[in-house]
């Protein structure tokens, strides 16, 4: 290792990589609590150890971690210009007050079955009117706990993370205040339970739960204690069957059984809309006074109250819903029919918010 200042810099380790043509992922572990003002410094070695070696700076990235945070070095062309780049990047960090180690990033590679997973997997979509707070991460966590396996995972900025601190709420906060998108897992070495949680900084998030113990009929009970996850901040919510993982509402559009109608910018921005709209009928849906007004017909579907202008709504033949290929056409049809004008037009503006 090498010292610099009061940094320790595993620098063989990033030249070995950087031989061989890799970019390098690299981790500085402070020698103290992270706060916010970490995330700050790293960004401002990044951008003076770029700017001081011209055009062609290398680094990329402030990625959060389970210990720290991650900068990203793309291919340095020389081993005096990587020696260069850290110099003065350990030095700003330490000029604001952190010291600590920067190594390899510990990534870890979740099992095969784990991140190949192409099965029905219960999906619930909401779209929470702010950014998830550090309770509603805390009660994320907490749902996955319950559901997932024993293994715990922050999912970062493409980095998968073992964490085995018990705090990977706070962790999955934390990353939220810095990333557009983050997530976290509960699953286990062998096939078993797994529960998935996405989140993104604009309030957009999914949560995924997959058990080959069950059919997806048998989650429905799961499905209920999901869709009111963070209630208090949720314009809309709906549980359905996708075919594979999801980052946020990414595979929104891959729901089983149905071509979702929605606006073009549904899947990459959240949207006031979702408090008086809905993207299409599901058999399982968290609804508020206002969507209701708009449905043609209500009388087919059990509305339950949940929290105050909450609204659990769910089809009669749930089973239907939750069949491995997704609704029958007719079903869906007549779910269409009954939710009417709730259903959010496909030429609905971005900035619409009634």
């Amino acid at each position: 290792m090498n010292q610099n200042l009061g940094i320790s810099v595993d620098f063989q380790a990033f030249a070995a990589l950087a031989c061989e043509g890799a970019e390098v992922w690299m981790e500085f572990t402070p020698d103290r609590p992270v706060e916010a003002a970490f995330f700050d410094a790293m960004g401002s070695a990044l951008a003076a150890a770029n700017e001081a070696t011209g055009p062609d700076g290398f680094g990329a990235s402030v990625i959060p971690t389970v210990a720290g945070g991650v900068t990203i070095l793309k291919y340095p062309p020389s081993e005096q210009a990587l020696r260069d780049w850290l110099d003065l990047y350990t030095a700003r960090l330490w000029a604001e007050g952190w010291g600590g180690s920067l190594h390899l990033a510990p990534a870890v590679r979740r099992p095969d079955w784990q991140r190949d997973l192409h099965a029905p997997i219960l999906t619930v979509f909401a779209s929470y009117g702010e950014t998830p707070a550090a309770a509603l991460c805390e009660a994320a966590v907490g749902w996955a706990r319950r559901h997932g396996g024993p293994d715990e995972y922050l999912l970062s900025g493409g980095l998968t993370l073992a964490d085995t601190t018990g705090e990977l709420g706070r962790h999955l906060h934390r990353a939220l205040e810095q990333r557009r998108m983050i997530g976290a897992c509960r699953a286990s070495a062998q096939p078993g339970p797994l529960a998935r949680i996405s989140l993104t900084a604009h309030g957009h998030a999914s949560y995924q739960l997959y058990d080959p113990e069950f059919a997806p009929i048998e989650l429905a009970q799961q499905a209920r204690e999901t869709l009111t996850i963070g209630c208090e901040y949720t314009r809309w919510a709906a549980a359905t069957l996708t075919d594979r993982q999801s980052n946020g509402w990414a595979i929104l559009r891959r729901t089983l059984g149905q071509k979702i109608p929605a606006p073009g910018w549904t899947i990459a921005h959240n949207n006031p809309a979702w408090s008086t709209y809905v993207p299409d009928a599901f058999g399982m849906q968290l609804l508020n006074d206002e969507h209701l007004s708009r449905f043609a017909d209500t009388s087919k579907w059990a509305v339950t109250e949940v929290a105050a202008r909450s609204y659990l709504v769910e089809a009669p033949d749930l089973a239907a819903w939750l069949r491995p290929q997704g609704p029958p056409p007719e079903i869906l049809a007549a779910a269409r029919a009954d939710f009417g004008p709730a259903i959010a037009p496909a030429d609905l503006p971005r900035n619409a918010d009634s």
